[in-house]
């Protein structure tokens, strides 16, 4: 079982809150799971951290995009940089992971591209064409993150999930991911 919360809390009344999160070790890869001696969370910037959870190679792939993402931001404009950005890059880059993926798994193996399908569906049958499409919006990634933090707008938590959607959990104050 895969266990990831995020929780936003008031320690002391009147004071800014803070976020609580929690994450196992169990890691999957396809087929594989084990258990290091690391959870499955890391720090994104000050005061923000990911938890993740479902098939870690999406995240082994997303996670140094939006690190590089944050430096970048960072470095054009220091210590400036909020929880939300950081989501929607992680948003962001789980969509173009997902993406690739799909199109190495659908239309590769037709001798097919995105860029290829786009130019050539005029010339291709209907209901091909129609299979294809479904196939590729229906193509699913079970992985989901969540990215938690304390900005200088408050404390906030969002959920990263297929195919690349991030949303805000600021209103009910906790998000998890168990299976």
């Amino acid at each position: 079982m895969t266990v990831c919360i995020a929780a936003v809390c008031n320690i002391i009344l009147d004071r800014p809150r803070c976020v609580i999160t929690a994450a196992d070790r169990m890691i999957t890869m396809g087929d594989i799971e084990y258990e290091p001696a690391q959870t499955k969370s890391v720090f994104f910037a000050t005061n923000t951290v990911g938890l993740f959870a479902g098939d870690m190679q999406l995240h082994a792939a997303v996670v140094p995009k939006v690190q590089k993402r944050i430096e970048d931001a960072l470095h054009a404009d220091p210590g400036n940089i909020n929880v939300l950005e950081i989501a929607e890059f992680y948003a962001e880059e789980f969509a173009y992971y997902r993406r690739s993926l799909a199109e190495r798994e659908i239309l590769v193996p037709r001798g097919l591209s995105f860029d290829r399908f786009l130019a050539r569906q005029s010339t291709m049958a209907h209901w091909q064409v129609n299979d294809l499409d479904i196939r590729l919006a229906s193509f699913y990634i079970d992985s989901t993150a969540i990215i938690a933090g304390v900005d200088p707008t408050g404390a906030h938590i969002y959920k990263i999930y297929n195919p690349g959607v991030s949303m805000c959990f600021d209103t009910p104050f906790f998000v998890c991911r168990c299976w």
